[in-house]
């Protein structure tokens, strides 16, 4: 049971570590999307 419960955890812990990074990758892309744009009107 208690390995269960182990790999339960690092399967939460490596899905939240992935949407963070899945998060940030989303920020990044939008930021450069806007400077991008930005530069272009410019």
């Amino acid at each position: 049971m208690p390995l269960v419960i182990e790999m339960q955890v690092k399967l939460l812990f490596a899905y939240g570590v992935r949407n963070r990074l899945f998060g940030f990758g989303i920020v990044y892309f939008y930021v450069d999307m806007t400077s991008s744009i930005g530069r272009c009107l410019l």
